[in-house]
């Protein structure tokens, strides 16, 4: 099982930022379990969505865990590329942790 772990600064408020971009590394394409960290430092939660809209909160000093998804093939991991993070104050934080990520 493959996992990776980074840390990643949202520039701006205004614009929504996806969640593998700039990443470093690899740059999974798909995960089977996500987990998205708001560090307490923090001046504001994250929201968590798609490149259009961003509702899911993460509240500071909170963690939430996508689990591994029910299915077969495709269907049983995240597509990374799709999720986005947004922050309430520029250069907020999220720390992400992809387990069993691939580029298949």
């Amino acid at each position: 099982m493959k996992i990776d772990s980074y840390s990643k600064d949202i520039a701006s408020t205004a614009t929504p930022e996806n969640m593998v971009a700039d990443a470093g590394g690899d740059q999974f394409k798909f995960a089977r379990q996500v987990l998205v960290r708001c560090p307490a430092a923090n001046t504001s939660d994250i929201k968590i969505g798609n490149s259009k809209r961003q509702d899911f909160t993460v509240a500071k000093g909170t963690t939430h865990i996508f689990p591994t998804p029910n299915g077969a093939g495709q269907s049983s991991r995240y597509d990374l590329r799709e999720m986005f993070v947004k922050v309430g104050t520029n250069g907020d934080d999220v720390e992400i942790i992809l387990v069993d990520a691939t580029n298949d």
